[in-house]
């Protein structure tokens, strides 16, 4: 790997977990905003559908960026078996940091 091909890894990476954070932090408002319907708008109604669409919309970015994530590291010039074991960890790396996030989040 090249330089120019390693500053270009280095930069996806961190736009990546750039993206990842953003995700988190949409699901960890929404649920805040579920769980706590402070009544932003006058109606809890309306207020916990809000919520539940920041989840959702977060959810839905953070499945995005994770397939962008494994099409990238499958891109990569490594073999098959390095390449899996690095999916698998940026997963499960994944999905632990939205638990981590929302937990801390969610903390009054």
């Amino acid at each position: 790997m090249n330089r120019y091909q390693s500053k270009k890894l280095l930069k996806s990476i961190f736009e990546n977990l750039k993206n990842l954070m953003l995700c988190v932090l949409l699901i960890a408002g929404g649920i805040f905003e579920h769980s706590n319907s402070t009544a932003l708008t006058g109606w809890v109604a309306i207020d916990r559908s809000l919520g539940s669409g920041l989840i959702i919309a977060g959810f839905l970015l953070a499945a995005l960026n994770l397939r962008e994530g494994l099409s990238q590291l499958a891109r990569l010039p490594f073999r098959r078996t390095s390449t899996t074991l690095l999916s698998c960890v940026y997963a499960l790396g994944s999905a632990r940091l939205i638990m981590v996030m929302t937990a801390f989040r969610s903390i009054n």
